[in-house]
């Protein structure tokens, strides 16, 4: 067992006992158990087992970055975990995997859920296009605004009939779909399909939208509904709509941007003489053109302050070529929230999991 599948294992055997457990009625057997590791209605953990295997969960981020593992959020946030457990493809062995999310509402201190405020159109923050959208120009906006965020998961376990525990890191995630759909549905068990929410707000990347979350079966795709937040405030310009860029994007591009357009404006740079080849040693800690790096390093480049090492450019003049030519990933995201929730009900009943059998108000939801 090596030290990383030990540490998990060991914190994993000292969880409380699950909130939910469901399986699947199709002919994949899979266990699910659901997790509440914090509720919005306290700002303290359930368990610090549960807020310990979190903070694993969520250094899944490193590879973007060093990011804090907690922010402001969780303390008025609702965060669950979810195991998946499933035979491995030989049938002798168990695999699990883990994934966390977190539902936020807009209600709290500290107001808002953090999408809305660093997103702009017209020179306004969005929250304002969203109130005027829905009628509500008052406090009581942020009462019907719930924030998806901060997914993320372990690697898949692969346990051995003696007991032996490795993470097999060639395995991928197989349920991410229904894990995230689990939790969402949960989330309305837990607060007594209480809905008072309009909107869902999320910050997603189309690659993670229709291939991670995406559910196929007998030859039909689901997946659940996120708007693009153009389509939903009907702005005709789907660029219209601004990131404001300093406050994540430069200290986490390779989440943010476009990395193989961001490496192919470096490359130019160095070619031009404005990055010198000591530079991005420096800074990306790698190999010379072609680039050989760990990615998570393109933020120090990017978030230099004044005069770049070596080189004749600054940061805020590398920035403005990053803007100009290197897209944004991740798109913002604003959907109704009865449709939002549906759609993932629906994934859920798809796959045959028997959350609807356990729990029968979940279906006027679909």
């Amino acid at each position: 067992m090596n030290d990383y599948s030990a540490s998990i294992h060991s914190i994993t055997q000292q969880l409380p006992k699950p909130d939910a457990v469901y399986r699947s009625q199709g002919k994949d057997p899979v266990v699910f158990e659901v997790y509440k590791a914090k509720g919005f209605e306290s700002r303290f953990w359930r368990d610090p087992f549960l807020r310990e295997l979190l903070l694993r969960t969520r250094g899944s981020y490193r590879k973007y970055g060093a990011r804090e593992p907690i922010d402001q959020y969780d303390s008025k946030a609702s965060i669950y975990l979810v195991r998946a457990m499933y035979p491995s493809d030989d049938g002798i062995k168990i695999i699990e995997e883990w994934l966390s999310s977190r539902l936020v509402p807009g209600i709290g201190n500290p107001q808002g859920a953090g999408e809305l405020d660093i997103y702009f159109y017209q020179e306004r923050p969005m929250d304002y296009w969203v109130r005027e959208h829905l009628g509500c120009r008052n406090v009581s906006f942020w009462n019907y605004v719930l924030s998806s965020s901060r997914m993320c998961g372990i690697h898949p376990f692969v346990a051995g009939s003696n007991g032996e525990q490795t993470v097999n890191y060639r395995l991928k995630h197989k349920y991410t779909a229904a894990c995230n759909a689990i939790i969402r549905a949960q989330f309305l068990i837990n607060n007594a399909y209480q809905f008072p929410y309009k909107v869902v707000t999320a910050i997603i990347r189309e690659d993670l939208h229709e291939k991670g979350l995406l559910v196929e079966v007998e030859g039909k795709k689901f997946m659940p509904l996120y708007t693009k937040a153009h389509d939903f405030l009907g702005i005709v310009d789907p660029h219209a709509i601004k990131l404001n860029r300093s406050v994540y994007a430069y200290e986490f591009p390779s989440y943010w941007l476009d990395v193989s357009r961001l490496v192919s404006l470096l490359e130019c740079l160095q070619k031009e003489g404005k990055l010198s080849e000591e530079a991005l040693g420096y800074y990306l800690k790698g190999e010379s053109i072609p680039f050989d790096f760990n990615p998570s390093n393109l933020g120090l480049l990017l978030a230099v302050d004044g005069k770049i090492h070596a080189s004749t450019m600054t940061g805020n003049e590398l920035r403005g070529l990053v803007d100009k030519y290197v897209q944004e990933k991740p798109i913002l995201r604003i959907t109704d929230a009865k449709k939002w929730f549906g759609s993932y009900l629906r994934v859920l009943d798809v796959m045959e999991i028997d959350i609807f059998t356990q729990n029968p108000e979940l279906a006027k939801f679909l």
